[in-house]
C-alpha cells in the first residue's frame, strides 16, 4: 500500500507540475499574441494616420495648383484683353489720322466744304464695299490727290476709283498710285509708263487730265473689283468689316481715356508746378 501511495503522490506531483507548465506556457503565448496584436494595431493606426496626412497634403497641393492655374489663366486673359484693346485703339488711330489728314489737305488747298467732305467719305466707304481696300487706305490716297489742282472736285471720285485699280495692279500702295495720277494730271506720265501704263503724248495737250484719266482707266479698270472677287479678296473684305467694328470699339475706349485725362489734367499740372517749386527752393 505504501508503494501505491508513493506512486499516486508522484503522479499527482508530476501532473500538477505539468498543468502549471501548460498554464505558464498558455499565459506566455497569450501574452505574446496580445503584444503582437497590440503592436500591429498600433502600426495600423500610425499607417492610417500617415495615409490621411498624405491625403491632406495632396489635397493642399491640388488646391495650390488650382489656385496657381487660376492666377495664370487670369493673368493670361488680362494680358490678352489688354493687347486686344491696344489693337482696337491702334486701328481707331489709323482711321482717325486718315480722316483728319484728308480733311486738312482739303483745307490747305482751299477746297474744303462740308458737302465735298461728306461726298469723299461716302466714296471711300462705297469703294471699300467692292474692293479689298479699307476706307482708311482710300482716304490716305485721297489726301494726296487733293494736293493736285488739276484733279478737280468733280473728278475726285472717279480718280479715286482709278487710284485703287492702279494700286491693285501694282500691289496695294494707294499713296504711290495717288501720286502717279497726280503727276499725270500735270502731263507727267513717265512713272506710269514704267509700270506698263501708256498715255498718248498729245492727249494731255488736247484734253487735259480728263483725257489722260480716261486712257489710264481703259488699261486698269476693274483690277480692284476683280481682286475682291477672289478667295483672298473675300477674306480681305471680311477683315475690313471686322476692322471697322474694332475701330469703333477702339474709338469708344479712347474717348473714355481722353475724358479721364481731361478731368485730371489740371490737377497733374498743379502737381508738376509744385514739384518744380520744391526742386528750386528745396521747401
Amino acid at each position: 500500500m505504501a508503494g501505491t501511495n508513493e506512486v499516486e503522490i508522484i503522479v499527482k506531483a508530476a501532473t500538477s507540475h505539468a498543468v502549471a507548465d501548460v498554464k505558464r506556457f498558455t499565459k506566455s503565448v497569450t501574452s505574446e499574441v496580445t503584444r503582437m496584436v497590440n503592436a500591429s494595431t498600433s502600426r495600423l493606426r500610425r499607417f492610417d494616420k500617415m495615409t490621411r496626412q498624405i491625403g491632406k497634403g495632396i489635397q493642399s497641393i491640388g488646391k495650390r495648383l488650382v489656385s496657381l492655374k487660376s492666377i495664370a489663366i487670369g493673368a493670361l486673359v488680362g494680358w490678352g484683353l489688354r493687347r486686344l484693346i491696344s489693337h482696337w485703339e491702334e486701328l481707331s488711330g489709323v482711321q482717325e489720322r486718315a480722316e483728319a489728314g484728308m480733311i486738312q489737305a482739303m483745307k490747305s488747298m482751299g477746297r474744303h466744304t462740308p458737302e465735298l467732305e461728306k461726298k469723299l467719305f461716302g466714296v471711300a466707304k462705297g469703294l471699300q464695299a467692292v474692293t479689298t481696300f479699307g476706307d482708311e487706305a482710300t482716304l490716305e490716297g485721297m489726301k494726296f490727290l487733293l494736293t493736285y489742282k488739276d484733279i478737280t472736285d468733280d473728278l475726285l471720285p472717279r480718280t479715286a476709283a482709278v487710284m485703287l485699280d492702279l494700286a491693285a495692279l501694282m500691289g496695294g500702295d494707294t499713296r504711290q498710285a495717288a501720286n502717279m495720277l497726280g503727276k499725270a494730271s500735270m502731263g507727267l506720265t513717265g512713272e506710269l509708263r514704267r509700270v506698263g501704263i501708256t498715255v498718248e503724248q498729245d492727249t494731255y495737250k488736247a484734253r487735259g487730265f480728263l483725257g489722260v484719266l480716261e486712257e489710264i482707266e481703259q488699261q486698269v479698270k476693274g483690277q480692284a473689283e476683280a481682286l475682291a472677287k477672289t478667295d483672298y479678296g473675300k477674306l480681305k473684305q471680311f477683315g475690313n468689316v471686322v476692322s471697322d467694328v474694332e475701330e469703333k470699339f477702339g474709338k469708344f475706349v479712347t474717348s473714355v481715356k481722353v475724358k479721364i485725362a481731361e478731368a485730371i489734367l489740371p490737377t497733374m499740372r498743379k502737381i508738376n508746378e509744385r514739384l518744380e517749386e520744391l526742386a528750386k527752393t528745396g521747401k
